[in-house]
């Protein structure tokens, strides 16, 4: 059982601080503290900070006071600030986009609570008004220990002890109870089920619920693409295959179930069938196992609205890729669910991740230096993961110039001016993926080749178009030196 533990946990850490930009931004010193940090909001600019002595800070954008730290200044953009009301307390769990919900324990009574901060405007703090809150407030109507807590961009979904289900916050789309209104619920709102099923999970996508009972029903409720449900409807699930985990993500969920099967859950678009239940009750019976060589374990995803993809952690310690628009597989050797999410799927929103003490005490900072940096950068490279979707990294144009002539005639003629960036310039690098650009930059910030192995060819292609002769040289010595490198 210790080695279960100690695997879930370390496929939960970091190996790269730089993938991280708002972190390249504090200072090593506080860095050096830290044990974890929670990665939330639509622009992937807030963050949570869990220090080794107990205490919770929050860094970036701050617009609806979802920082937590008690003002409501845009942005906390110098050093962390502390979340005072957090000092000590045992935190469960942490969810949010433009606001939060944390479960956390009573210390006396050891009772599980919520408390909540940030953006109020469809009553999702479920404090009984739509007022933005700058510092955490406990949510009092629930008199029930919770259990779990989850939510989407707009709506909350917790479970207490007694299995009973609550929901609160955006409610056009009937998410919060089924029926479609034009109001918001600002308080939590019991859901009741047929013959007064009790809830053991839940799960938030965009517009629509999904709630697991004790008997392995699933019951859905809300807006799926075009398919509304306007009640819980119940879903007996296929072959009465029992359910480990349900994930939310922005338009579709996803359930694991005991013996490995990934099931996926979203509108079936048939034009000549207009029947909307019986389109996504078909779907439902469509397994993502043919596509996968070996079991799944657990699954992670995002609620933003700018990725269609989730991981799939395999029994082999590996992660999948799951691609939502040509529903295939992509394939890593890596072991880091953060490190995957940021490389594959999304910088932004729903990003837990671990700090390995020696990551921030053996040097790795240093040799970093100022890398996606983009306080101390004057260029951002831009690449295009999917057509409208930016991923940006941060530089210093000398740095380019200095590594070769490919480099420096390319800055001297695509570089282009900028106004959405602090550097005010980018570089556009199109046709290759941001996990090569990524991976070639670090490169030349850190004279270290770290990329995922089964990556090599593609990045030895895109040595060969940006002339790079040293690394043409370097990647087969990569390969075949590949047991000694940095564990993913």
């Amino acid at each position: 059982m210790s080695n279960v533990l100690s695997f879930f946990f370390m496929c939960k850490q970091t190996y790269d601080l730089g993938l991280w930009r708002i972190l390249r931004r504090i200072s090593p010193e506080f860095l050096a503290n830290l044990s974890k940090f929670y990665l939330y909001g639509m622009i992937g600019g807030s963050t949570l900070l869990f220090t080794r002595d107990n205490r919770v800070f929050a860094y970036g954008f701050n617009g609806n006071g979802r920082l937590g730290v008690g003002h409501f200044r845009l942005d906390v953009s110098g050093q962390p600030e502390e979340i005072e009301e957090l000092r000590n307390v045992k935190i469960f769990s942490v969810a949010g986009a433009d606001f939060i919900v944390a479960l956390v324990e009573d210390d006396n009574t050891h009772k599980c609570y919520l408390l909540t901060w940030g953006s109020n405007n469809h009553g999702q703090l479920g404090i009984g008004d739509q007022e933005d809150r700058c510092q955490p407030i406990r949510i009092h109507s629930i008199n029930y220990n919770i259990d779990k807590v989850e939510c989407s961009q707009t709506h909350v979904m917790a479970i207490d002890c007694q299995k009973h289900c609550w929901c609160w916050g955006d409610n056009r789309f009937g998410q919060v109870d089924g029926n479609i209104t034009n109001i918001c619920y600002c308080s939590p709102k019991l859901i009741r089920f047929q013959d007064d099923s009790k809830i053991i999970d839940i799960a938030c996508c965009e517009t629509a619920s999904l709630a697991l009972t004790e008997h392995n029903f699933l019951y859905i409720w809300g807006k799926l693409d075009n398919c509304i449900v306007s009640r819980p409807l119940r879903i007996d699930l296929m072959n009465n295959m029992r359910v480990k985990k349900l994930l939310g993500m922005s338009k579709a969920f996803a359930v694991l179930t005991y013996d490995c099967r990934v099931i996926l859950i979203r509108q079936k678009k048939e034009r000549y069938n207009r029947n909307l239940f019986q389109q996504m009750i078909q779907f439902l019976t469509k397994c993502l196992d043919e596509s996968l060589p070996c079991s799944v374990i657990d699954i992670y995803g995002s609620l933003t609205y700018d990725t269609c993809n989730f991981i799939l952690l395999t029994e082999t310690g590996c992660c999948f890729v799951w691609d939502m628009i040509k529903s295939n597989a992509i394939r890593t050797s890596m072991t880091s669910i953060p490190d995957v999410a940021a490389l594959h799927t999304c910088y932004y929103t729903n990003i837990h991740a671990e700090i390995p003490p020696e990551l921030v005490t053996n040097g790795s900072l240093i040799l970093l230096g100022t890398f996606n940096n983009e306080f101390q950068s004057d260029l951002c490279i831009k690449t295009y993961t999917y057509s409208h979707f930016v991923r940006k990294i941060f530089v210093q144009q000398r740095k380019l110039e200095e590594h070769s002539e490919y480099l420096r005639q390319l800055c001297l003629n695509r570089i282009e001016d900028d106004s959405e960036e602090a550097c005010g310039r980018r570089l556009i690098i199109r046709r290759h993926t941001y996990l090569i650009v990524y991976a070639y930059v670090r490169y030349i910030y850190t004279g270290i080749l770290r990329i995922d192995p089964l990556y090599t060819a593609e990045l030895y292609d895109f040595a060969h178009e940006f002339e790079d002769n040293q690394l043409i040289q370097l990647i087969p010595e990569f390969l075949y030196h590949q047991t000694n490198l940095c564990s993913f």
